[in-house]
């Protein structure tokens, strides 16, 4: 949702306005994750979008979530099921701070357990 954000995408930015932002917060990993993308990309520009998206949003940190993400890889092995793991931090993060997780990837984060989830995009 952040990339569809950083796009100016009409649908998240009237959720966002919807739910007020102030409300909503955003896992390290995921910033992570965008300086990644902004990295792979090449282009300076990513890196103040990055920038950006990390001002608009209170950090969660991962700390308090490694026994959930612990809990969450077992989970998912034992079914056979495996998600990115870093996609398990940040759903350990959601449910750790009882948030819903926004994603544009559902049928990926569906398969953890309790996670509740919405997308923006729709």
């Amino acid at each position: 949702m952040c990339i569809a954000l950083i796009k100016k995408n009409a649908s998240v930015i009237q959720h966002l306005r919807e739910v007020n932002r102030d409300e909503c917060k955003i896992s390290e990993i995921t910033i992570a994750e965008l300086f990644y993308g902004a990295y792979n990309s090449g282009k300076e520009e990513h890196f103040d979008d990055v920038a950006v998206i990390a001002e608009m949003f209170e950090q969660c940190p991962i700390s308090g979530s490694l026994r959930k993400y612990a809990k969450i890889r077992w989970l998912l092995k034992e079914k056979g099921k495996p998600v990115d793991h870093l996609d398990m931090f940040i759903a350990a993060t959601s449910l750790t701070e009882g948030l819903t997780l926004i994603t544009g990837n559902v049928k990926h984060f569906e398969r953890i357990p309790g996670l509740k989830i919405e997308n923006w995009m729709e």
